[in-house]
């Protein structure tokens, strides 16, 4: 069931990146506004569903709970605030690195064993990275070295993250109230980001669907990774739920008419490796 759940965490992820990716081609794109917002949906959502089916908060080992949420909301901030300076494509490549990380991570903080299937898996994920990466067949210019740092953190803090979901598990932490700090940790981040940058605040109609429709996507995304972890190792499920560009793919080629070609392909055929080898360990 953890293979599931982290799949069902793919999915939401797919689906939220392409979302995005609709709202910064949408012209002006005040992005710490929109983190804010998704983490008002993030933050109702299971604040409701704590107060309703949990009683409220415990604060039972809160500060793993603040980490997890910290470390989320930091990730994620780097990684967008990196936009100005990187291609996207660099940017996502080395981002998704925090599968070989989380996996790392698991087995030497968490005790996890490290199989040779395990290996292998991360292996073809991180081959299926690389070779989406590359298949623009662009050369990139030079990149700043404060830009890269940033992603690398964000690509640590990502997979600080997932470590710290499968640590709130083995902790009792209540699930609801661990996924509602993060929430709140994102709409101060998003606004303090938002205020940093001087960001303008779109018109209500134009971001509110984007953000809801987003915000629902990752409260997906975070519920069943958090499921995932719960129930399997997170040197095995967390990869798994970075492989997301293979719903983003395909969601382009049917409703854009990007071409699939073959670094696409061994890309999407790597990353169903990955899962079905990750799985088998």
């Amino acid at each position: 069931m953890g293979i599931l759940y982290a799949l069902f965490s793919l999915v939401s992820a797919g689906l939220n990146d392409f979302v995005f990716k609709q709202y910064i081609h949408k012209g002006q794109h005040p992005l710490g506004w929109f983190v804010a917002a998704v983490g008002v949906v993030w933050t109702t959502v299971f604040g409701a569903a704590m107060y309703m089916l949990d009683g409220g908060p415990t604060w039972h080992a809160w500060w793993v709970s603040l980490g997890a949420g910290l470390a989320s909301v930091l990730a994620n901030l780097l990684f967008i605030g990196s936009f100005r300076d990187v291609p996207a494509g660099t940017g996502a490549t080395i981002y998704r690195m925090n599968l070989v990380i989380v996996a790392v991570l698991g087995v030497a903080v968490l005790g996890e064993a490290a199989t040779l299937w395990k290996l292998a898996g991360v292996a073809l994920g991180l081959t299926s990275v690389l070779l989406l990466r590359n298949g623009t067949g662009r050369r990139e210019p030079h990149l700043p070295r404060l830009a890269v740092g940033a992603l690398a953190a964000a690509c640590l803090l990502r997979a600080v993250m997932g470590l710290l979901y499968r640590v709130s598990s083995r902790a009792g932490i209540p699930q609801f109230e661990l996924l509602a700090i993060g929430g709140v940790c994102w709409l101060i981040g998003g606004t303090v980001f938002a205020l940093w940058r001087r960001e303008p605040i779109l018109p209500a109609r134009r971001m509110t669907g984007f953000a809801v429709a987003s915000g629902a996507l990752v409260c997906g995304i975070v519920y069943f990774m958090l499921l995932a972890t719960s129930l399997a190792e997170a040197s095995v499920v967390v990869p798994v739920t970075q492989l997301s560009f293979i719903v983003t793919t395909l969601l382009g080629v049917c409703f854009h008419g990007e071409k699939l070609n073959p670094r696409k392909r061994l890309a999407l055929a790597a990353a169903v490796g990955c899962i079905l080898i990750i799985t088998r360990g």
